[in-house]
């Protein structure tokens, strides 16, 4: 995505995210798709929530990275549309 700013795990395309996630405990929520405006192209989001049981072990297949409290996310560089998602 963008070069210098977090972001959260991409997927070239639902069926990919549903064959990586099938395995994954828990269940997936989709939110709405968020479209942000740049000046050289339109940006549509589609943000799907996935929540883990307690006490799960992280699921496999999902690609390097790290995890952070909302928190701790907000207080990184993050694409305007990301911190969207994210803020209160």
């Amino acid at each position: 995505m963008c070069t210098s700013l977090w972001s959260f795990s991409e997927f070239d395309s639902t069926a990919t995210l549903e064959m990586v996630s099938a395995a994954w405990p828990g269940r997936g929520e989709w939110l709405s798709p968020l479209l942000h405006k740049l000046t050289h192209f339109d940006w549509t989001l589609h943000t799907l929530v996935w929540t883990l049981p307690s006490r799960s072990k992280m699921p496999q297949g999902l690609p390097e990275g790290r995890w952070f409290t909302v928190e701790e996310a907000l207080a990184l560089g993050l694409p305007a549309p990301v911190r969207q998602l994210l803020a209160p």
